[in-house]
């Protein structure tokens, strides 16, 4: 999966045609910079009032900071809310 958003990305970067990026609600992590977003030499930028930009969601956050402390709790679902 990711050689294959690598290659996305390098296409899209790559490109010589005018890109034109428009967010309507959410631009998380790798996805944002795939469609053409932040540094990726987008011609133009838009975003809805309603747009949000986030480097990850919250819950891959979670998971990827506290994964192995969830894994081991007794109760991992009550473990994830208290730490979320």
């Amino acid at each position: 999966m990711i050689s294959q958003a690598t290659r996305l990305i390098n296409t899209v970067y790559g490109a010589t045609v005018p890109k034109i990026t428009v967010v309507l609600r959410k631009a998380i992590g790798l996805a944002y910079l795939a469609m053409g977003g932040g540094r990726m030499g987008a011609s133009s930028l838009l975003a809805w009032p309603t747009a949000r930009f986030d480097v990850m969601g919250p819950d891959v956050a979670v998971e990827l900071m506290h994964g192995r402390e969830i894994a081991a709790a007794s109760n991992p679902v009550e473990k994830r809310k208290q730490i979320h």
